[in-house]
């Protein structure tokens, strides 16, 4: 049985700020335009599983959500196959929340910031938590779908809290995160503008942290040898051959490490954070936790968490 407590939607008002789902994330390094196919084929494939739930989409050059338009959905592929143009930053975020702002459990994220010497991006897929309940082996078929056709450095997948570091309840989404982090520690929590910043800083390649799945693109799959791995690996682990690198799979089904379950077992997901630690990105800032000088950091803690 999943373990999953209602206490993990946080609401107010009636109005959701932050929401468990399941994600899958990766980072790339170097221009969107080098990996347009790969990074056109993710965000189609990520529409074919959540495109009729969508409602609201948000560019970077917006102040706030608006509802869907006819010709949303193909502005990620104008941008990096046909336009002729070129921004320094592109970013949409869709989610499907009943209200515009309203982060959801079913949505897409990309950015690709062009501006400096080195350019790096991200994307994400967001779905229900019940994508997995009942086999959890489809978000690994899926992964191995969305990056087929894209070299990215890294990423990671499995359970995560949406929220908007933009929206009006920023200040209790990080609470809610601060909270998560001590009890559910499978649960990803992510500030992406944050992680970029540290994936600028980390040379020449790295991670932000493991979860259920996670992802080496060609130079880190290299540096670490698929057989080196294997064997350094618990027995619970999986290692999956993909065309631009390796996927870990930490046992057989996700969970979010719910440290007053009384089975949680966390053994597949340490056993693959101890064999990465020096991967993970340096100097990665807070997420969440009071910024107040002197304060602990619970977020370099929660990084840390399966090292």
């Amino acid at each position: 049985m999943p373990d999953i407590p209602s206490s993990l939607t946080f609401s107010s008002d009636g109005f959701t700020y932050a929401i468990l789902c399941v994600d899958l994330t990766v980072y790339w390094r170097g221009s969107a335009f080098h990996r347009a196919d790969g990074i056109v084929h993710f965000y189609r494939r990520s529409i074919q599983e959540i495109g009729e739930r969508l409602r609201y989409y948000e560019t970077g050059t917006m102040s706030g959500a608006k509802r869907l338009r006819k010709d949303t959905l193909e502005m990620v592929p104008f941008w990096f196959q046909k336009a002729k143009a070129r921004r320094d930053i592109y970013m949409m975020s869709l989610e499907s929340g009943a209200q515009a702002n309203e982060p959801s459990d079913a949505g897409f994220f990309i950015i690709a910031d062009e501006e400096d010497d080195e350019p790096i991006g991200a994307a994400q897929i967001r779905l229900p938590v019940s994508y997995v309940e009942k086999s959890p082996a489809r978000l690994v078929d899926l992964a191995r779908d969305l990056v087929a056709k894209l070299e990215f450095e890294s990423g990671h997948g499995g359970y995560t809290l949406n929220w908007d570091p933009r929206g009006d309840f920023t200040v209790e989404a990080q609470e809610a995160m601060e909270s998560v982090a001590a009890r559910f520690p499978g649960v990803d929590l992510f500030d992406m503008d944050v992680t970029l910043v540290a994936m600028r800083k980390t040379k020449p390649a790295g991670i932000k942290r493991v979860n259920w799945l996670t992802l080496l693109g060609k130079s880190l799959a290299e540096a670490l040898g698929h057989d080196k791995l294997r064997q350094s690996l618990n027995e619970a682990c999986e290692i999956t051959k993909l065309p631009t690198g390796l996927l870990i799979r930490a046992g057989d089904r996700p969970t979010t490490g719910d440290q007053k379950a009384a089975r949680t077992d966390l053994t597949a997901y340490e056993s693959v954070g101890r064999v990465l630690a020096r991967l993970r990105f340096v100097d990665h800032r807070r997420i969440f936790g009071s910024s107040r000088a002197g304060a602990p950091d619970p977020t370099s803690s929660w990084l840390a968490r399966f090292d």
